[in-house]
């Protein structure tokens, strides 16, 4: 069940997020460049559990997550976002 979204100010934030994230994924990999990564996964004989695909600002964060401080990362986040 979806709820309107009545808080002026997190509708302000939420509608340029999301904007935000869209144009993040509108710029990802191209279809070549992932089917090529996948291809060279299947083709290994011993791939490992998980890859990042996508473009450099999309693999970068679960490295940035893992080496920063929770609240830096976060305040990263949102400020790439527009979330005060």
């Amino acid at each position: 069940m979806a709820f309107p979204l009545n808080n002026e100010k997190l509708k302000g934030e939420f509608e340029p997020a999301v904007a935000a994230m869209e144009k993040d994924e509108s710029i990802g990999a191209s279809p070549d460049k992932l089917a090529a990564k996948i291809c060279s996964i299947v083709n290994k004989s011993k791939p490992a559990h998980s890859y990042l695909v996508g473009a450099f600002g999309q693999t970068i964060v679960p490295t940035l997550k893992a080496i920063l401080p929770g609240g830096l990362f976060v305040k990263l986040m949102n400020d790439h976002y527009g979330i005060k």
